[in-house]
C-alpha cells in the first residue's frame, strides 16, 4: 500500500521529480527559487558537515543513480565547473 493505494508486489513506482521537488515534506520554502538549498554545508575548518542544505535533495537525481546513471553526468560537471569559473 501506497499513499492509500493498493500495489501489486513487484509494481515499479516512480516519482516524478518536479513534484518531489515542490513538496514541503521535501523542501522548505519548495516554491521558491533557492540554489543555495543544493550547496554543501562546511564547518569553520572546511570540513563537509552536510553534503546538501536541504534534508530533500536525496530526492532529486536527475542523472539517475547506479548502473543506469546517466555517463554525460561528468561532462556536465566539468562544463558547469568552466562555466562558473569564467
Amino acid at each position: 500500500q501506497l499513499s492509500g493505494y493498493h500495489l501489486q508486489a513487484g509494481t515499479l513506482v516512480l516519482c516524478h521529480t518536479r513534484v518531489a521537488c515542490l513538496s514541503e515534506d521535501n523542501f522548505q520554502q519548495a516554491d521558491r527559487f533557492l540554489p543555495d538549498r543544493w550547496l554543501e554545508q562546511r564547518d569553520e575548518n572546511d570540513n563537509v558537515v552536510n553534503k546538501r542544505a536541504e534534508p530533500g535533495a536525496s530526492v532529486v537525481l536527475p542523472f539517475g543513480i547506479g548502473r543506469r546513471m546517466c555517463p554525460g553526468q561528468k561532462v556536465i560537471d566539468i562544463e558547469l565547473t568552466l562555466l562558473v569559473a569564467k
